[in-house]
């Protein structure tokens, strides 16, 4: 049985514009150790997917479907329920450390309170595993500096503290938003490195979201496309980058410079994203695609799965793409 299992996961919000529909029929599975990458530009419906599984869309959104944790429903579920699950089962690291830490309170208080709360433990001891995990997370002087505020850390600090907290619970599976955002190169190198080693040492497994593809090269297993808060592809992550199979994911690729050409031009996919707030009757990417064909405009492509070489991958698409 997976580890998590969302089935025809659909989420939508009333606007005073109309009904966005940010998520449509979204499916997919993670298993126990596994790294899932879920790539796609702003807008496509990747952090409100993971605000969806962990019960946290905002008062005017609403999410159907199924999402199972262990075997468990999680979708809708009280707020209790929910709160014992992002304790011990699911985490998640936010991509603006900042605006999620409580700036009004210490760092110790805001580690401390959950150990108390959920495993009953003393503020001594609560304290003490609170110091241990963020020089796990290699926080200097962590004795002195968990009694700082957010504002008294760097950016990377803080991104270290957050990863901090999501692990003191040692959840099964972490969702990590967009976690290098607003970093520069070298700390984002740094952020993932440290992901990956406490994933490894806490054989956890995780959910990375990104738009960047070449974040997502060396961390994950498998590689989920989203494009206007549908999947358009799905592959073990060397499959994807060797031979995409959708004209997106061929976009997103082509977006990434290389060192190894001496053509240094930056690709950008031509067009914008439809506006999610309308209806689609043909495929979602057809405006922006050079390979659509007649049926693209009046059909959305089902995501149907294939094998190509033994390895079982699945594209939305009409088209049969040669990369």
């Amino acid at each position: 049985m997976a580890l998590l299992s969302v089935d025809q996961l659909n989420v939508r919000f009333d606007t005073s514009d109309g009904v966005v529909h940010a998520v449509r029929g979204l499916s997919f599975e993670v298993n126990a150790s596994e790294v899932l990458a879920i790539v796609g530009e702003s807008g496509s419906g990747k952090s409100q997917s993971a605000f969806a599984i962990m019960g946290l869309l905002a008062s005017n959104g609403n999410a159907t479907g199924s999402v199972q944790f262990k075997g468990d429903e999680l979708l809708n579920k009280p707020t209790d329920y929910l709160n014992r699950i992002r304790a011990t089962g699911i985490a998640m690291v936010f991509q603006d450390a900042l605006a999620a830490l409580n700036p009004y309170m210490r760092i110790a208080d805001q580690m401390t309170e959950v150990l108390v709360y959920h495993f009953g433990l003393s503020q001594r001891e609560a304290l003490a595993q609170s110091i241990a995990m963020l020089d796990a997370v290699r926080i200097p002087d962590a004795k002195n500096r968990i009694r700082l505020f957010p504002h008294e850390f760097s950016g990377g600090m803080q991104q270290r503290v957050m990863i901090a907290m999501a692990l003191l619970c040692k959840p099964a599976l972490l969702i990590a938003d967009e976690p290098t955002t607003a970093l520069d190169v070298t700390v984002q190198a740094e952020i993932m490195d440290l992901l990956a080693e406490v994933r490894r040492e806490m054989n956890m497994s995780m959910i990375l979201i990104t738009h960047d593809l070449g974040v997502v090269a060396g961390y994950s297993d498998t590689v989920m496309v989203l494009y206007a808060g549908q999947v358009v592809e799905s592959a073990p992550v060397q499959t994807l980058f060797d031979s995409p199979g959708h004209p997106y994911t061929i976009g997103l690729l082509n977006s990434i410079l290389r060192l190894d050409t001496e053509d240094n031009a930056l690709y950008a996919i031509p067009g914008t994203p439809p506006n999610l707030l309308l209806r689609q009757s043909g495929c979602p990417f057809v405006e922006r695609c050079e390979f659509a064909i007649e049926r693209c405009h009046s059909e959305n492509p089902a995501l149907n799965e294939y094998r190509l070489e033994n390895v079982t991958r699945s594209r939305a698409c009409h088209v049969e793409i040669n990369s």
